[in-house]
């Protein structure tokens, strides 16, 4: 897919500079030269959330890479204290109640 689009960008590209320099356009090379400028621009958004995609699964691969390296060492990294925690208890004592 990432193939195609980047043969659709080049292939807008060319009836770009074919017809972009060109003072008088008729109807016909107005149309195409518009229809090129839009596959261009959808190529390259194409492009553009491909690499974004590809990027983040990268970082997921790599975290995961992470996770079984500790897992292979002999710890658990569901189970390791150092894992970011959103809510963690500390203590049980007796202490202020904060009213919002």
């Amino acid at each position: 897919m990432i193939g195609d689009a980047g043969d659709q960008l080049l292939a807008s590209f060319n009836v770009v500079a074919a017809l972009a320099p060109q003072a008088q356009r008729n109807a016909d090379e107005q149309r195409r030269l518009g229809e090129a400028i839009r596959s261009a621009v959808t190529a390259l958004q194409f492009q553009d959330m491909a690499n974004q995609l590809t990027a983040h699964a990268q970082r997921r691969l790599g975290k995961l890479e992470e996770m079984l390296v500790r897992f292979a060492d002999g710890v658990d990294p569901l189970l390791a204290t150092t894992r970011l925690q959103p809510v963690r208890q500390s203590g049980m004592g007796a202490g202020s109640i904060d009213l919002f």
